[in-house]
């Protein structure tokens, strides 16, 4: 063999891996692409949809400054007011000055603690906000014409 001919043949080599490198390089990528999407899918199936709604009561969490933890305490309760995304709530508190927060739903509790005595105006405040007012009893009618 002479010079030139080994040389067309380690060029053609050369060409051929390469073409078989790049083949199974966008082989490998496809696979983990749809791999990826069906875990993306898997998870998506698990992952149960947030079910508070507007006028819940909630006790929310929030972070609390410690040297070497993460810590959060529970605080409320408080009233979600508005649905941002299907996992962000807007929250407000019942107390004055009725500051507004906004928190992932991971960080929400449904406030429903039977070791807390359930106050009269607490329980005021939940009558109001979801029916109105609180009617006892009617004393009399009167027709407007």
């Amino acid at each position: 063999m002479d010079e030139e001919t080994l040389s067309a043949k380690v060029q053609q080599h050369l060409t051929e891996t390469a073409q078989a490198l790049e083949l199974m390089h966008r082989e490998m990528s496809a696979i983990s692409d749809r791999r990826r999407l069906q875990a993306r899918a898997h998870r998506a199936a698990k992952a149960k949809p947030p079910n508070f709604s507007v006028g819940d009561f909630v006790l929310a969490a929030s972070v609390i400054s410690m040297p070497n933890k993460l810590a959060i305490k529970w605080q409320g309760p408080k009233r979600v007011v508005q649905a941002i995304t299907d996992w962000v709530l807007e929250v407000e508190a019942l107390n004055a000055p009725h500051t507004k927060t906004k928190h992932h739903v991971s960080r929400l509790r449904f406030y429903a603690d039977s070791s807390r005595e359930m106050t009269e105006d607490f329980l005021q405040y939940a009558l109001h906000s979801h029916v109105g007012e609180c009617v006892e009893a009617f004393a009399a009618s009167a027709v407007m014409q």
